[in-house]
């Protein structure tokens, strides 16, 4: 099997040594050494930071992309992302993996009909689960919308969690086939094969930190979900029964606002003396500090994965843990678990895990970090790769229900139902609606994806082989889809004139589409090729 991988994550210096970077080296190297006649490809960009590879068994292949600086959805960025999908599909490759679907600075390769299998490596729904953080303007909530669409449209979905998988295929219906949970592991650096300790390092580390007593150890950069003023909060907490027993180790890298702010709250609850920032570290100072940890004490509000608890298991520090998301997943049975929005309810875990000597946990911590590795995750990926491969699913073409006139009635939820029934047979269906609507049935909302109108353009944009379907009710909504421009071939449910526009079927009484009725428009689509436009451009129309 041929297979490209997707290597920008590893090419920018925000990405390449934080979590998604280093799941994507780690990824790389395990799917390379995998048993198999199997050849692996790097896919890395010229303009942007150089990466060494010094696995002989990856091929690097270097794109220079068709615009300078291709960074946010603009039409040149678009038009660098087909570029990028026709080189990628130069090489003809049996896959494609994506390793990084939503940053803004990478391209997402938009692939015609005639496409490898493509698949992409999905960690997490953060944005759309903290909303007011990441979704902060339209452009934010339009970049995400645009990004996500491109995500559940390949053919596999690999997940980092089981808890990741649950979230998009509760906002995704449609993705429950597609998604195949890999999990990930920590570096083979914190394994215990590696467990050799550098006295020099140590002494050195604990004199720069003033690490004078035993301490409770957290791994996370500065972001609101990782909770940093919980732990400071619950650290206060914890000191008032324990008063000055117990350092507080923070490692990150912080601004001087935020080393300001995080000091400034440290005082409010009078540990300020007992609180130590690393500032960043490197690999071997990281295990240290894991290693001489009392607990690792990790009170995030959400995580895709969260490698630093596999690390510190792999460490031999056992940890104590949010119970939400996909943590307790990754913290195995004698971790401590705590509400992380309850600052009380953190400090009472701390002490309960002080209750169990750490030696005694020790030897099972390692042994459950070790039930993950990256060749588990890796053969998981090439196996899900390589099965739809050999079992071929038809593949269905895209098609856009555009519905300007709003639900009102429940024979009206039906009606919509039951044509999206019929188009499913033959399309993969997108629904597009007016912003005002928001009468959806259930059954009715699960049955397609629906989109907002003002997003068609970019959309078709995306998928140029789209076929419309309009649906007009009235002569301006008719009106309205007459000037709407695109050379792509369509339909038109025309309930003005009574009749299934290019089939030639009526459509009296707007009964549903008949099996026929599909047959004949699949006739026509495959015949008419050069099927005139209506003269479409955006549409336009009135919410009210």
């Amino acid at each position: 099997m041929r297979l490209i991988i997707d290597g920008q994550p590893l090419q920018n210096a925000n990405s390449r040594d934080s979590g998604i970077g280093r799941y994507t080296s780690n990824f790389l190297n395990a799917i390379s050494n995998l048993p198999g006649n199997h050849e692996i490809s790097l896919a890395l960009r010229t303009d942007l930071l150089p990466w060494n590879c010094s696995n002989p068994k990856v091929k690097l292949l270097f794109y220079t992309p068709a615009s300078p600086n291709p960074a946010g959805l603009n039409a040149d960025h678009m038009k660098c992302e087909q570029h990028y999908a026709n080189w990628i599909h130069g090489f003809s490759p049996d896959a494609y993996i994506n390793t990084d679907n939503m940053n803004p600075w990478f391209l997402v390769p938009r692939f015609g009909p005639n496409k490898p299998i493509t698949a992409s490596i999905y960690y997490d729904l953060i944005p759309l689960l903290f909303p007011d953080i990441y979704l902060y303007d339209i452009h934010a909530v339009n970049f995400h919308a645009i990004r996500l669409r491109s995500l559940i449209k390949n053919d596999l979905i690999l997940s980092i969690s089981d808890q990741s998988s649950k979230d998009l295929e509760l906002l995704f219906p449609e993705t429950k086939d597609k998604l195949v949970t890999i999990h990930g592991a920590m570096d083979h650096y914190f394994t215990e094969e590696n467990n050799n300790q550098s006295p020099a390092v140590w002494n050195n580390l604990k004199s720069k930190l003033n690490l004078n007593k035993p301490y409770f150890f957290h791994v996370g950069r500065w972001e609101p979900r990782k909770n940093l003023e919980g732990a400071i909060e619950a650290f206060g907490c914890f000191n008032l029964k324990h008063p000055n027993q117990f350092n507080l180790v923070l490692n990150c890298t912080l601004k001087p606002e935020q080393d300001a702010a995080l000091k400034q709250l440290s005082s409010q609850f009078n540990v300020q003396d007992q609180i130590r920032f690393t500032g960043r570290t490197n690999d071997e100072e990281l295990k240290l500090l894991y290693q001489n940890a009392r607990l690792l004490f990790f009170p995030s509000f959400y995580e895709g994965l969260g490698l630093p608890i596999l690390e510190s298991l792999a460490s031999g520090t056992p940890v104590a843990v949010s119970n939400t998301s996909s943590m307790p997943e990754f913290a195995g049975p004698d971790a401590g678990l705590f509400d992380p929005s309850n600052p009380e309810d953190m400090a009472q875990c701390l002490e309960k895990m002080l209750l169990i000597p750490k030696e005694q946990l020790c030897e099972s911590g390692k042994s459950f970090a070790r039930s993950f590795s990256w060749e588990n995750t890796a053969a998981k990926a090439l196996n899900a790769i390589q099965s739809l491969i050999q079992s071929p699913k038809k593949t269905l073409k895209s098609c856009c229900l555009i519905r300007l006139w709003p639900i009102l009635h429940p024979s009206d939820n039906n009606l919509v139902l039951e044509t999206i029934k019929q188009l499913k047979n033959e399309f993969t269906v997108q629904h597009f609606v007016s912003e005002s609507e928001i009468y959806f049935s259930a059954e009715l909302a699960n049955q397609a994806a629906i989109h907002s109108i003002d997003t068609l353009a970019t959309y078709l944009q995306e998928d140029p082989g789209m076929v419309l379907v309009c649906w007009p009710r009235s002569q301006d909504e008719l009106d309205q889809i007459k000037g709407f421009q695109c050379d792509e071939k369509h339909m038109i449910i025309d309930e003005v004139n009574k009749k299934l526009f290019c089939s030639g079927s009526n459509f009296e009484n707007r009964n549903k589409l008949s099996d026929e009725n599909l047959r004949n428009f699949k006739e026509i689509l495959e015949i008419s090729s050069t099927h005139k436009s209506l003269g479409f451009t955006k549409l336009h129309y009135d919410n009210n």
